[in-house]
């Protein structure tokens, strides 16, 4: 792999497991709130309270998982746009061109067209 061909498959690997491993701390408080709350108080239910810190985890948890989901989801595109691009840029590229060491303009610009038609015969 080159042309970054191996940072766009890790980028997508981390996208989506980013995504379903950040969801693992949500995923655990409402597994404490729906579960582990009423087996260790006697099946009563969680009760929402809006300073209960179970709350405020799970608001500040679910936040983050979506603000991140979100601008990763919005600039992964863009990163393997900006790879191809590079990819094709460097596709592009030609040596440069040795030309002769002369005052003559006329020769100068014979070697010249002669050095880009080769650039061109390249691609």
């Amino acid at each position: 792999m080159d042309y970054g061909e191996f940072f766009i498959v890790w980028i997508q690997v981390a996208l989506w497991g980013g995504l379903v491993l950040a969801f693992l701390p949500v995923a655990c408080e409402l597994l404490y709130m729906f579960y582990e709350f009423p087996l260790y108080n006697g099946g009563e239910a969680w009760a929402y309270q809006f300073w209960d810190a179970a709350f405020f985890m799970l608001v500040g948890q679910g936040f983050l998982w979506v603000a991140s989901t979100i601008i990763h989801l919005i600039y992964v595109w863009d990163i393997m746009d900006v790879i191809a691009a590079r990819k094709a840029l460097e596709w592009c590229a030609c040596d440069p061109c040795d030309l002769p060491p002369t005052e003559d303009e006329i020769a100068k610009a014979q070697a010249r067209a002669i050095c880009d038609a080769a650039c061109v015969k390249k691609r």
